[in-house]
């Protein structure tokens, strides 16, 4: 894939102006950038909001154009140094901008600035959104996934935008365009989930703009979605129930749990959907919905992402098998696919995962390895479908290689985690001549619920952030970390 690089200088690219153009007035041309001061009252100062205009086909340069939406939290303390820290977003499809508000509290931006860009293809960055509408039936937000309404969306979404070039390569170009018109030499990069991706094939193309990265719950390049996602989801369930046949009170409360989990698998496998009366979470009515097996291991293996719902889990099995009952189930599914209607452009997910991952695995293979395991082909199955007729994009030669680099890079995993165990942070890894892996004990995808000495993470991230030296970083810590109790009643659960 060519690169197309804008080679303006900076003051013919960096035109801040205070009023942006209403809409209908003249485009603008890529390379532009229009800054002004954040008008958000939620948005502490100093702040500078607006958009970096981009081509959308970056290799003809002609065409449609995108305007990334983009937040500069500018450095609040004394003496700052130069090299932002920038984020990239999980998903793949969440915006960065939206969490602006929060970051502008963070104690990070004291000594330098933060940069928040829309990837292309989320946020107010030509966001590709699809999913129900918020006013929908309850129903619409059961299934995680729906090959039938991806493929009603593609056909939405073709109309605004050429699906083939919202890949993360020419993302991270837009990136670095963005980097140049501001004037910054070095960057640190900090990404979760899909951005440690995102952040691994910036480095390979831009490196030498890069100071640090962070990267937590890392993914291997060499690892494409689905291939192993029931997999690494049985394996994280396992660790949890054994977490609990090791711990005397939950053993107590629940003896039997292998079983219980098996029953309570047996039972939506083979007896069918179930309906189940829950509380809507928009307005906390009562609705009947229907819980199928797909959506009963969607659910499942969304609680083990974090450690606060993960400790509900025995409990949870143990409940379903013995008494029927499914509606913890039911509720989480709906409340999480709730959120992530809001926050993942469905989309963009599509663009990024169909070419670069979906189309370099075998279907028959990921489906048989699902077998005997409790997300079965539920995930994989409605994912590599809704990528049937989806048009994909090219990548550059090796795409799927590990990324190799001496840029410092602290990789950041949970033990358990479902999706990016820290096998995948280690794969990718393997070829950094910089780099550590630090595995936080009874973290997930993330680590939310867990019990630490104070400040654990952040003292990790600061130091890092301070030496750009991964060996510098002190983790002992990590060693001091332990997951909350379970929960061991339904009055509990919450």
């Amino acid at each position: 894939m060519a690169r197309a690089v804008i080679a303006m200088t900076l003051a013919a690219v960096f035109a801040v102006v205070a009023d942006s153009p209403a809409s209908g007035q003249a485009e603008l041309t890529a390379g532009e950038l229009r800054l002004e001061p954040c008008t958000d009252e939620e948005i502490q100062p100093p702040a500078k909001c607006g958009t970096f205009t981009v081509w959308e086909n970056r290799d003809v340069r002609s065409g449609r154009t995108i305007d990334l939406n983009v937040v500069i939290l500018e450095a609040s303390g004394e003496n700052p140094v130069d090299d932002p820290l920038v984020f990239l977003m999980g998903g793949p499809g969440q915006d960065a901008t939206g969490s602006a508000r929060g970051m502008s509290r963070q104690p990070l931006r004291m000594g330098r600035d933060i940069l928040l860009v829309d990837q292309r293809g989320t946020g107010k960055s030509n966001g590709l959104y699809c999913g129900p509408d918020m006013t929908a039936p309850l129903q619409a937000f059961m299934p995680t996934m729906d090959a039938e309404a991806v493929r009603a969306c593609r056909a939405e979404l073709e109309k605004r935008a050429d699906l083939r070039l919202y890949l993360t390569p020419y993302a991270m170009d837009d990136l670095d365009d963005l980097r140049d018109a501001l004037g910054y030499e070095k960057i640190n990069l900090s990404g979760g989930s899909y951005g440690t991706r995102a952040a691994l094939v910036y480095i390979r193309r831009h490196g030498e703009h890069v100071r640090t990265a962070l990267l937590s719950g890392a993914t291997a390049l060499s690892d494409p979605m689905p291939d192993r996602f029931a997999e690494y989801a049985e394996a994280a369930l396992e660790a949890v129930l054994e977490d609990c046949a090791e711990d005397p009170a939950c053993a107590e409360a629940f003896p039997a749990l292998a079983d219980d989990y098996r029953e309570a698998v047996r039972v939506m496998e083979e007896d069918g959907p179930r309906e189940i009366q829950v509380s809507d979470p928009r307005s906390d009515e009562l609705v009947t919905v229907t819980l199928r097996a797909a959506d009963f291991a969607e659910s499942l293996r969304a609680m083990l992402y974090s450690p606060e719902p993960a400790r509900r889990i025995p409990l949870f099995l143990h409940h379903a098998a013995t008494t029927g009952d499914y509606r913890p189930f039911a509720e989480f599914q709906l409340r999480r696919n709730a959120g992530l209607r809001q926050g993942i452009a469905e989309g963009m997910y599509f663009a990024v995962s169909c070419t670069e991952d979906v189309a370099r695995v075998h279907p028959d293979a990921v489906y048989e390895a699902g077998q005997g395991t409790f997300l079965s082909d539920h995930r994989a199955r409605p994912h590599i479908e809704g990528c049937e007729g989806w048009p994909l994009g090219r990548l550059p030669d090796g795409f799927g290689e590990e990324v190799e680099s001496d840029v410092p890079v602290l990789l950041v995993t949970g033990e358990n985690d479902p999706v990016t165990p820290p096998s995948s942070a280690q794969t990718a890894a393997s070829r950094l001549g910089n780099a550590r892996v630090v595995i936080v004990p009874f973290g997930g995808h993330g680590l939310g619920g867990l019990v630490a000495g104070p400040g654990c993470a952040a003292r990790m991230y600061t130091t890092f952030l301070a030496t750009a030296d991964p060996d510098a970083v002190d983790t002992s810590c990590t060693e001091d970390v332990k997951r909350r109790p379970f929960v061991l009643s339904m009055d509990e659960a919450g």
